[in-house]
């Protein structure tokens, strides 16, 4: 099914990471054995820097941190946790491919928002 993308203005910029894992045993016994994923969108005008301090602090937290501390402006930001044994084959091209802070384009966001998506509705 082919995604449509609607206009965005040209200084629109995109970002998708993932941390690729904390183990969850110490945390709460119902998660023993099981590994702790975030997957962090942003959409807007902002920079790599202000992208990078947010990520590397909602990893290093439970809680998102608040997006005004780190943007000058106010993107849009929605994160995604898992907790896994180990990574679904679904999500492995995620964990894979946005270690990194880095600007992407808009159909490789957008789709793997959309995959990832489809992926929590699934449940699997």
């Amino acid at each position: 099914m082919p995604i449509a993308l609607d206009s965005e203005p040209l200084a629109t910029r995109h970002v998708v990471v993932c941390q690729t894992g904390q183990r969850l045993d110490d945390v709460d016994p119902m998660f023993v054995g099981k590994t702790r994923y975030v997957v962090i969108f942003i959409v807007g005008n902002f920079t790599l820097e202000e992208a990078n301090a947010f990520a590397l602090d909602t990893f290093d937290n439970v809680a998102v941190s608040n997006r005004d501390f780190y943007f000058r402006d106010s993107p849009w930001i929605h994160t995604v946790a898992f907790s896994w044994t180990s990574v679904p084959a679904d999500m492995q091209y995620v964990v894979d491919n946005f270690s990194t802070v880095d600007f992407i384009d808009a159909y490789t966001f957008y789709l793997t928002r959309h995959m990832t998506g489809y992926y929590m509705k699934a449940g699997t």
